[in-house]
C-alpha cells in the first residue's frame, strides 16, 4: 500500500537500513505492486528461491494448486506451492 511505502521511505530517510521480505509476483506471474515500489527503494536485492515441488530445481513462481478465485486466497502448502519455470502455469 502507499501507506507501507511511505513508512519504508520515512524509516530511510532517518539512515535507518530496512529489510523486506516478501513474494515479487502472483501465482498468475503478475508483480506485486507494493513489492515492485520497495523493490525500486532498494539499494541491494538478494532473491532466495525454494524448491519446485514437481522436479527440485529452483523454484521462481508460486503455482496456486486450485483454479478460479480473486487474485490473493489466504493459505499455505494447501494452496501453494513452489514451481520451477518448466512446471509452473499461472492459475
Amino acid at each position: 500500500t502507499s501507506e507501507t511505502i511511505q513508512n519504508v521511505e520515512n524509516i530511510l530517510n532517518e539512515g535507518i537500513d530496512v529489510v523486506c521480505a516478501g513474494l515479487d509476483q502472483d501465482s498468475r506471474g503478475k508483480p506485486w505492486e507494493t513489492s515492485s515500489m520497495i523493490l525500486g527503494l532498494s539499494d541491494k536485492i538478494l532473491k532466495i528461491y525454494g524448491f519446485c515441488n514437481v522436479c527440485g530445481m529452483e523454484a521462481t513462481k508460486t503455482f496456486r494448486k486450485e483454479e478460479g478465485g480473486g487474485r490473493t486466497q489466504v493459505g499455505a502448502a494447501n494452496i501453494y506451492e513452489p514451481r520451477c519455470l518448466k512446471h509452473w502455469k499461472p492459475q
